[in-house]
Formats: structure tokens, C-alpha cells, sequence
């Protein structure tokens, strides 16, 4: 009996803290909306809001079924009685238009809103902090994120002064290059002594006076007897000596000036890359990691010696007079003169990029967001959360952070670093406006009166359902396989994506991701793609065919064709 009493009053209680939470959402600002480079802060839906123009004071005002309200911030204070659409005059005043909704069509933040794909007129304007769109009969406010987002929708691989490269193409300054460039990159692109190295597959090199001429001559560096260099990662230049060195699988190869005459002065044990760590200026040696083993190459003498073991794989690091910085696969690690190891900075989650901007300061970027890190005082800050930033794309030109994401291209001006960090902070703890405080002071009150009334009978069943759950969910989870998602991901070619595999299997993010470590998932599904596509090809059919029996469009198929 008692049991049926608990059911009835727990469900009793569940519908009216819904009813409270709806009242509760409906009447305060919908913080931390992230909407590419804004953050949507609050929403508007009374009165009824016809359009939003700015005065040349640069003064917000918004036209409404109950008057004209100017925005204070993201609050709209009420100014006028005039009931309309508003236009701005000759003196540069605000004055009601008659011409209705006729003159007032605009969509070009229509991204911004819900369901952008959705046909609507919407009316913005903005300042420096606050950016306003209206759109059926909502006001929208948005807060201005303090840096800059651009190349929407594009992979972002790689950064160089003149350059980007993406998964969809290369650009030179925002123009996407036809062929001869290649359609994608997935290493560095490099700029030296007036030439472009661009490393993907192999090393492709070209002049850069070419980008001028409308035909540019790009030429496939060989290694040895004319054999095409295995894929290449990165490629740096020995100012002092004249000399490049190359990235190009488990070797590290010596190039001369001419790019004619080259060597493997390092082949690595099994098949992790060699990584060129970034360095304090100077050029008579340099380090580099191959797996968990940090190496220093000795320009003068030519010769190549181990420094160091790591528990983890090297990922990256930082070369300073004090001795290296590495970014592992589990920490940041500060490795001394004598090369004893003092951890300094521990579980940075997925991270895998590092890139200095100071003596002792540091960028770091990982599949869960962007990161400052200050050696002097052990602290790490938040830049960008929960955005998969992809691995070697950090580039710092001048005062401007370049950071590739899987959706964009981040710029961040280092002197508003301080500005990004307090941002970030301020959205993750938004503090209650005083419209809305006592509001909330009094919804919280009546919860907290319900969580005590029900508290005897809820605790103990919360329990053991808490129990009863963690119990299956690690049990469930451990019979997903590499190879069932492989089998999935086959059957569905078209659809395949994280969302879809970690609703198949129910399951989350992070275990997939440990499941199919070390590839990404979406890096498997483009290599599942990649193989059946060019299997049916091998089998004699044309790009019709295996469009219409993969599900993949003709197009999609004809660039894997190419790649």
C-alpha cells in the first residue's frame, strides 16, 4: 500500500516540478546558448515584436504591438507608445513606418535562429556586447562572443599565413583553389624562402609569386630513387644551415636548399609519426618524439640521440633553454635539464596540439575545447568549451590565434585573452538578473518544500534505481565491439555519424570514443566509405551504380574516386 502511495505522490510531484521548471524557462533568460560566434542570453515572446532598428547614436530600439522599447543591454525598457514598425529618419531619429512589413525584410542571421533552415524574415541590429534579431514576434538577444568565427562547416586541418586547409579543400585567402591543389590536407601547411609545402599524402611544393599567374606548376617531392615520400606531417626549415627536415611517417628525413638532394637520418620503432617539437630560437639542435621517446637532432654534428622516455605518447611539445615541454596523450608534462619529469598540469582531457605565445604560456587544444595554460603559476583557463578542435590546427600569426575546429575556423586576439577567460567563467556561472531573482527565490522555495515532503519515500527507491542501473549500464556497454560498429557503419554508409551509432548501440560519446581508440569515429566512417566505394569500382561499376547501392550521392562518390 504503501508502495502505490509513493507512485501516486512521486508522480503527482514530477508533473508539477515540470509545470514549475516550464514557468520557470518561460520567464528567465535561456543562458549559454551557444550559437556559433554569439551566445544566445535571452528570448522575448511579450509583447509582440515587429522589428528592431539603431538610431545614428547607435541607440537599439524595437518596434512592438505595445510601443517602441529601447534595449538596455539585453532588457528592454519601454520609451514610447507608438505601435508599429519603426524606421529611422532624415535627423537619424527613430519614427514609425507606415509602409508596414513591406520595407523590412531581411534574412541574413536567420542562421542564428531555431530551425534555420526554415524560410523567415527576421530584423538585426546590433553593438559591441548585445546583437538583436526579431523574428516572429520574438526578440532574440544575443551576447557577442569576444573572438572572431569564420569557414563555417569546414573542417579546418591546417593554418599558414596565406593559407587554410580543410577537409573540403584548400584556400588561399578565402578563395577555394582549383587542381592542381589537392582537394584536402591532413598535415601542416608551411611557408618558406618565398615556397609553399603543403603535406599530405606526400609533399607537394609550389612558388608562391605563382599565385599571381593563373596556372601554378606544383610539384610531388620524391625520396631516395624517385619513390614518392610516404604521408607527410610537417616540414621545418634550418635557417643557419639551409636545410629542411621532414616528417614523413616513423622517419625523419634531411632535405637540402634545392629540394634535390634528401636523407633518413631517423627511422622510428613501429609506425607512430615523428613529431617536430616547436622551439625557442635557435636552430643548432632539434627535438622530436616517436612514440613515447623524445629525440634531439644535433645540426652540426648530424647526429640524432634519445633524451627521454614517457609514460604516454608524445603528441606534441615545446622546447625552452630550461629543458621541454610535452603534451602526452594523459598530461603536460615539464621535462628538466637532467630530464627528471615534474608533472604540471594533469588530465587535460583528449588534448593533442600545444603552441606557445610566450615564455611561459601556452595554447592547448584538445576534442573538448581550447585551453590557456600559464607554466608560472600551474593554471589552467578555458577559452572555448565543448568544441572538437582538430590536431594540428593552431597557427599564431602575429597577435592572432588561428584554432581549426571540426565546424570552423576560431580567431582570437591574444590581447583579449583575459577577456575570452572572464567571458567563459561568467556564461559557465551565470548569476540570476534582478527582474527575475525573486521569482526564482520563490519557485526554489516551493521545490524545496515538495523535496522535503516527498524526501523519506524518494531517497531510498532513488537508490536502488541508481544501483540497480550503474550495475547494467557498464555491463551493456562492454558488449559493443569495434566490429559491430564496423558492421553498422556499413549497413548505414549514407546516414553514419556519432549521433546515429551512439543512438543504435545506447550508448554515449566518450565510450565510443574509447571503443574505437585510437581512430575517431568519424575518421572510421570515412574510411568504411572509402573502402566500399573503391571496392564496387574494382568490381567495374560506375559512380551511378555504387551511388544507388551505398545511398551515397554520385558526387560524394566521384571525390572519394579522386582522394
Amino acid at each position: 500500500m504503501k508502495s502505490i502511495d509513493f507512485q501516486r505522490m512521486n508522480s503527482t510531484v514530477f508533473r508539477f516540478l515540470f509545470i514549475l521548471a516550464f514557468f520557470l524557462l518561460s520567464i528567465t533568460p535561456a543562458l549559454s546558448q551557444q550559437s556559433r560566434d554569439t551566445s544566445l542570453l535571452t528570448l522575448y515572446s511579450k509583447p509582440s515584436y515587429y522589428n528592431v532598428v539603431t538610431d545614428w547614436k547607435g541607440d537599439v530600439y524595437a518596434g512592438t504591438t505595445d510601443g517602441v522599447y529601447q534595449m538596455d543591454g539585453p532588457t528592454p525598457v519601454k520609451v514610447r507608445d507608438w505601435k508599429g514598425y519603426l524606421r529611422i529618419d532624415a535627423q537619424g531619429r527613430i519614427a514609425l513606418d507606415s509602409s508596414g512589413v513591406r520595407f523590412h525584410k531581411q534574412s541574413a542571421m536567420s542562421h542564428l535562429l531555431p530551425f534555420p533552415d526554415e524560410k523567415k524574415n527576421e530584423y538585426h541590429a546590433g553593438r559591441d556586447s548585445y546583437f538583436y534579431i526579431t523574428a516572429g514576434g520574438r526578440m532574440h538577444v544575443y551576447e557577442v562572443r569576444p573572438y572572431g568565427f569564420t569557414y563555417r562547416n569546414h573542417s579546418i586541418r591546417t593554418i599558414s599565413k596565406n593559407f587554410v586547409g580543410t577537409y573540403s579543400g584548400i584556400y588561399y585567402r578565402n578563395r577555394l583553389m582549383p587542381p592542381p591543389f589537392p582537394n584536402f590536407t591532413d598535415g601542416y601547411i608551411r611557408e618558406y624562402n618565398g615556397k609553399v609545402f603543403i603535406c599530405k599524402y606526400g609533399l607537394d611544393v609550389f612558388e608562391m609569386q605563382l599565385m599571381k599567374n593563373d596556372s601554378i606548376d606544383i610539384r610531388k617531392l620524391t625520396l631516395g630513387k624517385g619513390d614518392s615520400l610516404p604521408p607527410c606531417w610537417d616540414i621545418r626549415y634550418l635557417d643557419r644551415f639551409g636545410q629542411y627536415l621532414i616528417c614523413s611517417g616513423n622517419k625523419l628525413v634531411l632535405l637540402d636548399s634545392n629540394l634535390k638532394n634528401n636523407r633518413v637520418i631517423f627511422t622510428g620503432q613501429g609506425t607512430d609519426e615523428v613529431v617536430l617539437l616547436s622551439e625557442y630560437p635557435t636552430d643548432l639542435s632539434v627535438s622530436f618524439s616517436q612514440g613515447n621517446q623524445l629525440y634531439s637532432y644535433n645540426a652540426v654534428s648530424g647526429t640524432v640521440s634519445l633524451l627521454t622516455k614517457t609514460d604516454e605518447k608524445i603528441l606534441d611539445g615545446h622546447t625552452r633553454p630550461q629543458g621541454e615541454l610535452l603534451l602526452t596523450s594523459e598530461a603536460f608534462l615539464e621535462i628538466r635539464d637532467n630530464f627528471s619529469i615534474e608533472r604540471k598540469a594533469e588530465e587535460i582531457e583528449k588534448a593533442h596540439t600545444l603552441c606557445p605565445i610566450g615564455e611561459m604560456e601556452f595554447i592547448i587544444s584538445t576534442d573538448a575545447g581550447l585551453f590557456h595554460y600559464n607554466l608560472q603559476n600551474n593554471r589552467l583557463s578555458t577559452l572555448i568549451p565543448d568544441v572538437e578542435f582538430n590536431r594540428r590546427a593552431l597557427h599564431l600569426e602575429g597577435r592572432k590565434l588561428y584554432a581549426g575546429s571540426i565546424n570552423g575556423l576560431y580567431v582570437l586576439d591574444l590581447d583579449e585573452l583575459d577577456n575570452i577567460i572572464a567571458f567563459q567563467k561568467r556564461i559557465a556561472q551565470p548569476e540570476p538578473s534582478d527582474r527575475s531573482s525573486w521569482v526564482i527565490a520563490l519557485l526554489l522555495a516551493m521545490v524545496a518544500g515538495l523535496v522535503v515532503a516527498v524526501f523519506r519515500y524518494r531517497t531510498s527507491v532513488r537508490h536502488m534505481k541508481q544501483a540497480i542501473e550503474e550495475s547494467k549500464e557498464p555491463e551493456a556497454k562492454a558488449r559493443i565491439t569495434r566490429e559491430e560498429i564496423e558492421a553498422f557503419i556499413r549497413d548505414n554508409l549514407s546516414t553514419s555519424s556519432l549521433k546515429t551509432i551512439t543512438t543504435h548501440f545506447n550508448t554515449n560519446t566518450s565510450m565510443v570514443y574509447r571503443i574505437l581508440e585510437p581512430e575517431k569515429p568519424g575518421d572510421l566512417i570515412q574510411k568504411v566509405r572509402h573502402q566500399k566505394v573503391k571496392s564496387l569500382r574494382s568490381e567495374g561499376k560506375t559512380a551511378r551504380e555504387i551511388a544507388s547501392l551505398t545511398g551515397l550521392s554520385e558526387t560524394y562518390v566521384r571525390k572519394i574516386w579522386k582522394s
